[in-house]
């Protein structure tokens, strides 16, 4: 967040008539993988809302989102005896300003 606040990068912006700036932040594969301790996604995008908001850089985004997607390992899933699409996730939330699940769990 830091190199976006740079004077420098601020005007490069204005420059190309951006009026706001957002943030995208992945979980993916990651939020899975290294979660430790394991947390809900929910928990994540708790945490993430607190850390967004009590950063001295926030203002520097419009707006901080949190997307999670998980592609199904279907292959696997047909082995293991599991139905293909098992295990697909598609969430988002915005973290801030305000903390909002834009897509709920299906």
């Amino acid at each position: 967040m830091a190199a976006y606040s740079l004077p420098e990068r601020q005007e490069h912006f204005r420059a190309q008539d951006l009026n706001q700036l957002l943030l995208l932040v992945h979980g993916g594969f990651n939020a899975f993988a290294y979660n430790t301790p394991p947390l809900s996604l929910e928990e994540v995008a708790n945490r993430g809302a607190t850390f967004y908001a009590e950063h001295p850089l926030r203002h520097v985004f419009h707006s901080v989102w949190f997307f999670n997607s998980l592609d199904s390992a279907d292959n696997v899933n047909v082995l293991l005896g599991i139905a293909p699409g098992v295990g697909r996730e598609r969430r988002l939330w915005q973290l801030w300003p305000k903390l909002e699940a834009v897509t709920e769990r299906r």
